[in-house]
């Protein structure tokens, strides 16, 4: 679920300290920007060196032995281990850790709720909601861009754009080298800014598909939001055919059930642009017919 802005002020505030650091995290979820923000509180915290371990290796033991041993020169280290396909494949060396020389980070895209020892704790970095995202915008115009902006455009502005913090920083830098020179944000500079409807659309599907908490929450504001219904179904198209084209993808879902799903998509598509019905209650039926087990 989406959180307040105060949730990563808060986190800020108790990972800037070394006696609050816990010898084992794992972090789960799709918010990589303040995960990338928290390994770096944690690395100041601790005056520790990041280390980045391949998760998806097929050595994976021998690949965390050789970052745990120590060089001539002993540097505190926080190792990170990150592209993990499997949880089980890491989450078996807790044991380790815990007993190991530095500190350890583990990075998952979901989590299933476990007994773990006391010195290992989760947490969850998830999207900001609606009024936090506008805050932290509006923040980020006063002090990167550096540019004033209307109530009116900041407002347009949020709903445009993902709710991915480091995709919206690049669209903020490439907005502040569009209006150099300018005090204010005008309507024709927001013309540089990128068309992320595709992006969000396919978003929401990926949610829908991998059973995220929130994934019918963001796909009915996705709804309110979008200017017309058919860049959904755009979106989505798009979706299922770079994952059809994908042959190095890890998925649950065989060629078969994208198919199907393409089908029952282009189906709602042309319905969406030829009749004369209910386009919400389309999208709607749509949306929950992914969340149906498929195949």
């Amino acid at each position: 679920m989406p959180v307040k802005l105060d949730y990563y002020t808060s986190l800020h505030k108790k990972l800037s300290s070394r006696k609050n650091i816990k010898k084992v995290y794992i972090f789960w979820g799709k918010e990589e920007y303040m995960m990338d923000k928290a390994l770096e509180w944690i690395c100041k915290a601790l005056s520790a060196q990041r280390v980045i371990v391949d998760g998806s290796s097929k050595d994976l033991a021998n690949e965390i032995a050789s970052n745990l041993q120590g060089g001539l020169f002993q540097v505190e280290k926080v190792l990170v281990i990150k592209y993990v396909e499997e949880p089980e494949r890491v989450l078996k060396f807790l044991e380790l850790f815990l007993k190991a020389e530095g500190h350890f980070v583990i990075i998952l895209r979901k989590w299933k709720p476990q007994p773990l020892p006391k010195r290992v704790e989760v947490i969850r970095f998830d999207s900001l909601d609606d009024e936090s995202f506008k805050e932290w915008l509006k923040d980020k115009f006063k002090n990167l861009v550096e540019r004033k902006i209307s109530d009116q455009r900041l407002e347009y502005l949020a709903k445009r754009m993902p709710r991915d913090l480091r995709t919206a920083l690049n669209e903020l830098e490439k907005l502040k080298l569009r209006t150099y020179g300018q005090l204010e944000i005008k309507n024709g500079d927001l013309d540089v800014l990128s068309d992320y409807e595709d992006y969000i659309a396919s978003e929401v599907l990926s949610g829908l598909l991998n059973s995220d908490s929130d994934a019918l929450i963001k796909a009915l504001k996705l709804l309110d939001d979008v200017e017309e219904p058919t860049y959904i179904t755009s979106g989505f198209i798009k979706y299922i055919l770079s994952e059809l084209e994908s042959e190095s993808k890890k998925s649950r879902f065989s060629k078969g059930d994208f198919l199907r799903m393409l089908l029952n998509i282009t189906k709602v598509d042309a319905q969406l642009k030829s009749l004369s019905v209910d386009k919400r209650l389309l999208l709607l039926e749509l949306f929950e017919s992914f969340k149906v087990n498929v195949g």
